[in-house]
């Protein structure tokens, strides 16, 4: 029985000591975010930029619509147009196709600008599907 008992105490022992040496953790392990951080940062500075791209874009088509604006200057250079019309809306979309003016950067995709007929253009009434 003092023979069990001494072998229980041992494998206990053994035990606490292989699970004390285990869980501990070194002093090196630290982990350093500066790298993520850093990407995260720029992926948000170049979300934002491309999103003030994109409402520049928008604007320079409004304002160079003669239908929309009265003005018929300007034209986006990485881009192609179409309108359509309902019989409540006029319809705009921008298709993206490649390369900008400035070959520094490619975009895809469309946005489509649904305006209001008969309504003010001066007032916010228009909605932007990208």
């Amino acid at each position: 029985m003092k023979m069990k008992t001494l072998t229980t105490i041992i494998a206990l022992w053994a035990v606490m000591l292989f699970t004390m040496i285990g869980c501990k953790k070194s002093a090196d392990t630290e982990t350093d975010f500066t790298t993520e951080f850093t990407a995260q940062a720029e992926d948000q500075a170049m979300v934002s930029t491309e999103d003030d791209a994109v409402s520049n874009d928008v604007n320079q088509i409004l304002e160079s619509d003669t239908t929309l604006a009265g003005r018929g200057t300007g034209i986006l250079c990485d881009a192609t147009l179409s309108s359509s019309s309902t019989a409540t809306s006029r319809i705009v979309t921008i298709t993206y196709n490649g390369t900008n003016c400035n070959g520094n950067r490619t975009r895809t995709g469309s946005i489509t600008l649904s305006i209001p007929k008969g309504k003010n253009q001066g007032v916010e009434l228009f909605s932007l599907k990208i």
